[in-house]
């Protein structure tokens, strides 16, 4: 699966520069919460570790998703695995997150392996030593579900192949005998007709070494030709379904289908002819119910909202026409254990702090989702605008400031974003008739780095365009931006219209 940024020259100091340091974690017991486990369906997309831990928790209260699957762990150089190869798995912000997770009713499987990187069986040389580095991070983080995404060179690895599955059969076998079970899922690239045959080989070693692999995930993404990308998935899926009988035979129709995930890369692909879009969500959702599918993901998390221009392949945006985390709805699977809870407004890359650092433009921040209008002589508290830097909303009285930049009406007073250290702007005064202005940041987003001003929103001095809506009259215009101080007081929230 696709794995750009841990080779990417702009993100190689991204962990030094949040204190995420390199380094080889000693073995630790886990500080997260155990998990509730998982139901018999469910979603849970690849969301990338070489972000911040806190990004776990910000992409679940984006999307409302519940179970996620973290990418990747990788040799940090040794026979040791750490998230991204740089991040131990011990690390307190991400254990914190994933307890938060659970706390909430969801929960995480840890992905080995991934499209760079190095799987630990090309590393630990021995079964034993091996299995000692599977069993430091299923430790450490708790687990219960653990994925290997093995592609590319790694399916002519034979005898990696063949050190995996024996120490993962070990592994569950002595998980059972203390009470505990760890299920095993293996992730690979498919054809519009399913496996290929070096994957095929990889499961009958599986299966020949005694590791009961739970579920087959196939890649279904990057096939070359330009194809009907929601069609190819369910075709993939069916040819699976007709070679996972031939290795498991005593099982079922249904409980091959059971046996099964599907995982598109959302947008445009590696291949960047191929683009999965929201309709191919659709149709792969529908399918996926009607047989059973237990698992549904995607790549990636962080690209599930829409690029300021579409067809082109992006690390942080999807490249297709969509509305910020449509494909996390589309693809997820309510169920018994909890209400499917409304997703947060914003999403995932605004609530990130480190996706400023990211280098592709997102149409996100030009969202205008819930601003509300003050009335005459109030202020209003407006959410829409760039991202996290929503403009306030005055009366021609109001002395408000919005979330991340001073705004309101005349005598509003600039504010700073808090959590992020960030200067606000001023906007336009607001007017009797209620007329709201548009903050932006002035090219500059959440670490203060400078950026392309369409990634924040309007740069200074221009108006910005109306909401979706219609509902809003003119803009003001955006004015510079205010000096460092406190947030400015609020006054009461408008009436929205």
């Amino acid at each position: 699966m696709r794995h750009p940024p841990r080779l990417a020259l702009t993100l190689v100091p991204l962990a030094l520069s949040t204190g995420l340091l390199l380094g080889t974690p000693s073995p630790a017991q886990a500080t997260a919460l155990p998990g509730p486990g998982f139901p018999a369906r469910y979603t849970a997309p690849y969301l990338e570790t070489w972000r911040a831990g806190s990004s776990l928790t910000a992409a679940r209260r984006a999307t409302g998703l519940q179970y996620f699957t973290l990418a990747f762990v990788i040799s940090d150089g040794t026979c040791n695995g750490a998230f991204d190869g740089t991040v131990p798995v011990t690390d307190q912000e991400w254990q914190t997150a994933l307890s938060q997770l659970r706390t909430s009713g969801g929960d995480a499987i840890a992905s080995f392996g991934g499209g760079a990187g190095t799987e630990l069986a090309l590393t630990c040389e021995s079964v034993g030593a091996l299995k000692a580095a599977y069993r430091r991070v299923i430790d450490a983080l708790d687990l219960t579900v653990i994925d290997f995404d093995i592609e590319g060179t790694g399916l002519g690895e034979t005898a990696a192949i063949d050190r995996r599955n024996q120490a993962l059969a070990e592994l569950c076998r002595e998980y059972a005998a203390g009470g505990r079970t760890l299920s095993v899922h293996y992730t690979l690239p498919a054809n519009p007709d399913g496996l290929s045959a070096e994957s095929l080989r990889l499961l009958r070693n599986a299966r020949e070494r005694g590791l009961d692999v739970s579920l087959v995930n196939i890649m279904t993404m990057d096939y070359g030709p330009d194809l009907n990308m929601g069609r190819i998935a369910t075709t993939a899926a069916e040819g699976l379904h007709d070679q996972m009988a031939r290795i498991w035979p005593e099982k079922s129709a249904a409980e091959l289908w059971a046996m099964q995930g599907n995982t598109p890369m959302i947008g445009v692909n590696d291949a960047t002819n191929e683009v999965f879009s929201v309709e191919d969500a659709r149709t792969l959702a529908k399918f996926a119910d009607e047989k059973g599918i237990q698992l549904l993901s995607f790549w990636s998390v962080g690209r599930d909202q829409s690029c300021l221009t579409e067809g082109v392949l992006a690390g942080t945006c999807s490249g297709t026409a969509q509305q910020p985390g449509q494909f996390s709805q589309l693809l997820d699977r309510p169920h018994p254990r909890r209400p499917h809870p409304a997703p947060d407004w914003r999403p995932p890359r605004c609530l990130d702090p480190l996706s400023s650092l990211l280098g592709d433009a997102c149409a996100g921040g030009r969202t205008e989702a819930v601003a509300s209008r003050g009335g005459t002589g109030r202020s209003g508290v407006g959410l829409g605008g760039a991202g996290l830097a929503g403009g306030g909303v005055g009366g021609a009285n109001g002395g408000g400031a919005g979330l991340g930049g001073g705004g309101g009406g005349a005598g509003g007073r600039p504010g700073v974003l808090g959590a992020l250290g960030v200067l606000g702007t001023r906007g336009a005064p607001g007017s009797a008739s209620g007329r709201y202005s548009r903050v932006g940041w002035g090219g500059r987003c959440g670490s203060g780095r400078p950026q392309p001003a369409p990634w924040c929103g309007a740069p200074v001095g221009q108006a910005a365009p109306p909401r979706p809506s219609g509902a809003a009259a003119a803009l003001g215009p955006v004015r510079a931006v205010a000096p460092t101080g406190a947030l400015g007081p609020v006054g009461p929230v408008g009436p929205g219209r």
